[in-house]
């Protein structure tokens, strides 16, 4: 029986909020393709803006196309993963509960 991976939130020691952006382009260097084609658990929300290109999403067992304009909102715990042969640029978002809940 295969688990679902839960990723948590990395947050830089210099952050004082858990909140990170990222091109998709630097988010695919530093992330292990192995891991991302595999349906994981996210313990923070995505938010992900393509600019150019297309491709495939997968949240909650369901394909989405991707091409410029697409505004992807993937929330916490929800199951998602990217699809091989993507060719898409853009952003992502990654934010945590308490980032929208801070008052300071």
């Amino acid at each position: 029986m295969d688990v679902i991976k839960r990723i948590d939130f990395k947050k830089n020691n210099e952050a004082i909020v858990e909140f990170e952006i990222l091109t998709l382009h630097e988010f695919f260097e530093k992330r292990s393709f192995y891991h991302i084609f595999k349906n994981f658990r996210l313990n923070f929300n995505i938010m992900m803006y393509i600019t150019s290109g297309t491709g495939k999403h997968v949240i909650d067992f369901i394909e989405y196309d991707l091409k410029p304009g697409t505004l992807l909102f993937i929330a916490q715990n929800q199951v998602h993963r990217f699809i091989e042969g993507n060719e898409t640029d853009g952003y992502i978002l990654f934010f945590t509960r308490d980032f929208l809940y801070n008052r300071t």
